[in-house]
């Protein structure tokens, strides 16, 4: 999905390659309206040196690189490694938490806990005999550089080098995406804690792979903005939504996600995923018909013309539409409106 940048405020951009490690400082380039500018970014976490791996392949043993112990891990959310194995391969792996810590001082040592144990044994020789690299990449983009007035698409690629071993040339690969400048973001605020109060049954299919719901709450935003978006008119978006008024459509939306998995996993759970798709629907219907305040100027505050529009004068549900009637909202949008028409109960169609 198109990432967001918030008018007004510094933002981070934060990049994993899509294959592999970038091998040197990758260079994002972003295409503004104003022209191109390029920023360098920075590593998220030092590397650190692998330097035992326990008999169940699920937990690394660590001596911390330049960036030292953790702190802490992002809400939850497992965080993608690449287990660097004395430049003779790669194993993708994703650390779940921090298991352990050395009691010394300064605390240098310490074991991560993997969502998934290594799929085979690794050979520890050499000196280091494997070292955990970290692909995340982040840069600031200072809110001087964000164009003032909303905007979408922006353009933005950054191209680098990836190597499997040492034995391999590499290759270049050029990972391309949009941004959007916003006044205020789309943001439903839905929690685990929240999700599991709509959905209480949901607790038992949590993954013993993962701390959070975290993922399957953004897989689920996706889910839903691919619904929504299509009955929106032309130059509209999420982002003239009230976010907070689709908190149940983006639960279900999840709950949709989390029940696929299952079902992909073996369990049989294709009655209520065929409810939830169900209730979905309806949900995204219901909060289409009854919209609490819709940014039509996209200025990001809430004005007396946008609280509780009318479906005629938002032309957001399309099945509404009909015969050659314009309506003429000039005085209440500020502006020329578009021409929609309405359908009749006693039209042909």
């Amino acid at each position: 999905m198109i990432r967001k940048l918030s008018i007004g405020q510094d933002c981070y951009f934060q990049w994993n390659p899509p294959q592999g490690l970038a091998e040197s400082t990758p260079t994002l380039t972003i295409n503004w309206p104003a022209g191109a500018t390029n920023y360098v970014m920075a590593a998220w976490r030092a590397n650190d040196v692998v330097t035992a791996i326990s008999a169940d392949r699920k937990f690394l043993t660590c001596t911390w690189g330049s960036s030292a112990i953790f702190s802490s891990f992002s809400q939850g959310e497992p965080q993608l490694a690449f287990l660097d194995v004395n430049g003779k391969g790669q194993i993708p792996v994703r650390v779940l938490r921090l298991s352990a810590v050395d009691t010394g001082s300064p605390t240098t040592i310490g074991t991560l806990e993997l969502a998934e144990p290594l799929p085979h044994s690794v050979l520890m020789a050499g000196s280091p005999a494997a070292t955990l690299v970290w692909p995340t990449w982040v840069v600031l983009i200072p809110a001087s550089d964000i164009p003032s007035a909303q905007t979408r698409p922006i353009l933005w690629k950054t191209t680098y080098k990836v190597s499997i071993d040492d034995y391999s040339p590499g290759t270049y690969i050029t990972d391309r995406g949009e941004l959007a400048a916003v006044k205020a973001p789309f943001d439903t605020a839905l929690t685990d804690a929240q999700l599991l109060k709509i959905f209480p049954g949901l607790s038992a299919a949590f993954s013993q792979g993962q701390a959070s719901w975290r993922e399957q709450i953004q897989s689920g935003l996706d889910l839903l903005l691919g619904r929504l978006l299509p009955e929106l008119p032309e130059g509209m978006y999420e982002d003239n939504l009230a976010g907070s008024q689709w908190l149940r459509a983006h639960a279900l939306a999840t709950a949709i996600v989390i029940l696929s998995d299952l079902i992909m996993r073996g369990v049989d759970r294709r009655e209520a995923l065929l409810v939830a798709e169900a209730q979905l629907d309806q949900e995204i219907k219901l909060r289409l018909a009854r919209k609490e305040w819709i940014d039509l100027n996209s200025d990001g505050d809430i004005d007396v013309a946008e609280v509780s529009p009318s479906s005629a004068m938002l032309g957001m549900i399309r099945s509404h539409v009909t015969d050659a009637t314009v309506m003429d909202l000039s005085s209440e949008l500020g502006r020329t409106p578009d021409a929609y028409s309405r359908f009749r109960v006693t039209g042909d169609r």
